[in-house]
């Protein structure tokens, strides 16, 4: 009689870079801690970030209103309406790489500074004023192949693209909780 060996499945990865996607209803002017006051329009942004040391757990942070300000987006959240995110499971970091890609898009702009002390990007947060995060995400795909991406957030604001896992989650806000 032979003995089966259990079949061990590789945790699922919980490092990599996300995108939260946001609106700003009405434009409005925040210190931002070293880099001041700084002023953000109305419209829609991105914000690119790491979550090297728990992904879910950093962005699961983002969506929580109860927490200590800690970084620059900390800070926007507090006026901001979190719409969803959009994760990048990898062991490397990709953060720059998306940023780059990003402001690739037609109108996207940088807010300088934000979000990018420890590179030498121009910005983390992205302004794409009122074009649609769909075009962007959508538009997003063809420049990060092989990026895995599970997106969380409300279905109206959902877009799954690029991803080589057999079945992408879709999340609401909820989930994170």
């Amino acid at each position: 009689m032979s003995r089966r060996r259990p079949v061990h499945f590789p945790a699922p990865l919980d490092t990599g870079a996300y995108l939260l996607l946001m609106r700003v209803r009405a434009e409005c002017t925040l210190d931002i801690g070293r880099l001041g006051r700084l002023h953000f329009a109305r419209g829609n942004y991105i914000y690119i970030g790491s979550g090297m040391g728990g992904l879910h757990a950093r962005v699961a942070r983002h969506f929580r209103s109860d927490k200590k300000v800690k970084w620059h987006i900390d800070r926007l959240l507090g006026v901001a309406e979190l719409s969803g995110a959009v994760l990048f499971p990898s062991q490397h970091r990709h953060e720059c790489r998306l940023a780059q890609a990003v402001l690739a898009f037609p109108g996207a702009r940088a807010v300088p500074g934000f979000g990018s002390s420890d590179c030498r990007c121009p910005g983390h947060l992205v302004f794409l004023g009122a074009r649609p995060f769909g075009a962007l995400l959508g538009r997003l795909d063809d420049r990060v192949q092989g990026a895995g991406c599970r997106v969380l957030g409300r279905a109206a604001d959902s877009v799954v693209f690029g991803t080589p896992h057999p079945a992408p989650r879709t999340l609401s806000k909820e989930a994170l909780h």
